[in-house]
């Protein structure tokens, strides 16, 4: 019995999320912008004139935290995989 408690508590922490299994390119509709995730909690942000801001993300459930220097950006993620962010629904490109 112990063993089979065992094995059934290994299988249970193996489907944990231990950290951000986010990664692609999503567009933010309102603004243009464009987020490259990588699966490292690693975010590229490219906005106008093609500048570039890295930053790290973290990922709790369906929320999305990026943090910026200037405090933390939540984006929540829908049913279809995209995201809500404040520059409107961001829809992942690739």
């Amino acid at each position: 019995m112990r063993t089979l408690y065992t094995l059934g508590l290994a299988f249970l922490l193996a489907g944990c999320d231990s950290g951000p299994d986010i990664e692609g390119t999503y567009v933010a509709d309102q603004s243009g912008f464009e987020f490259i995730f990588d699966g490292d909690g690693t975010v590229r942000m490219i906005g106008f004139f093609d500048q570039a801001v890295e930053f790290d993300y973290e990922v709790a459930d369906n929320e999305i935290k990026l943090v910026t220097p200037e405090g933390k950006v939540v984006l929540t993620r829908l049913e279809n995989g995209n995201f809500d962010s404040p520059w409107g629904e961001m829809e992942r490109q690739r």
